[in-house]
C-alpha cells in the first residue's frame, strides 16, 4: 500500500531520499579519507585523489600528492599515514609529483639516486656550446626472477646503468653508464 505525502513536506523529501537508493552509512575510513580531502580541498599545491583503492587483506589506499617537495616532506612527517579501523588499514600515499614540462638537471640525477650502493658519481664534460654529464653506475649486473621465456631459468640479466635507462622518463642531458664508460 502506497503512502501519498504532499510534496515539498518532510515526509515526501524522505520518501524520495529512500527512494534513490544512495541513504547509507558511510564506512569509517571513507569517513576519514572525506575529512582528509576537505582539509586539503583548497590546498593548490596539494591533490588528494578522490578514489580510494582496495589493496586487499583488508588495506585500503588513497595518494595525496604535491609538486611542492617540501610541502610533501611536511605532509610525510605530519600526517598519519597508517590508521587501524579495527580489521581494516586504511593507507594514506604521499608522494611528489613533478611537472612533465620540468628540465631534468644533473641536481635531479643527485637526489634522486644519493645513497643508491649501485650509484657513484655524477661526472660532466664540456662539449661545444654545452655540457654533457654522466650518471656512473657500478659494472654490476642486475639478476632477478622474471616470468617470461628470455631466460631458460626465468631471470632477467641487466647492466645496472642500462635498467636505470629503461626506467628513468627523461634523461634529459645526463646519460647513465658504468665506471668504464665514464673513464
Amino acid at each position: 500500500m502506497a503512502t501519498y505525502s504532499r510534496p515539498g513536506t518532510i515526509h515526501a523529501k524522505k520518501a524520495k531520499l529512500a527512494a534513490s537508493n544512495k541513504v547509507g552509512l558511510s564506512s569509517p575510513w571513507v569517513s576519514y579519507f572525506k575529512e582528509v580531502y576537505n582539509v586539503f580541498r583548497h590546498d593548490e599545491q596539494v591533490i588528494v585523489d578522490k578514489e580510494i583503492t582496495e589493496e586487499g587483506d583488508g588495506v585500503y589506499s588513497f595518494k595525496i600528492v604535491s609538486g611542492n617537495i617540501e610541502k610533501v616532506a611536511a605532509l610525510k612527517k605530519l600526517l598519519k599515514t597508517e590508521i587501524p579501523f579495527g580489521n581494516i588499514t586504511l593507507r594514506i600515499d604521499i608522494d611528489f609529483i613533478a611537472s612533465d614540462d620540468e628540465e631534468v638537471t644533473v641536481e635531479d640525477w643527485k637526489a634522486a639516486f644519493d645513497g643508491n650502493p649501485y650509484f657513484k658519481k655524477i661526472v660532466e664534460e664540456p662539449i661545444p656550446a654545452s655540457t654533457k654529464a654522466f650518471a656512473v653506475f657500478d659494472r654490476k649486473i642486475l639478476t632477478y626472477f622474471n616470468d617470461d621465456i628470455s631466460d631458460y631459468c626465468c631471470n632477467r640479466h641487466i647492466i645496472v646503468a642500462d635498467a636505470v635507462r629503461d626506467i628513468v622518463k627523461d634523461a634529459g642531458t645526463v646519460s647513465p653508464c658504468t665506471e668504464a664508460a665514464a673513464e
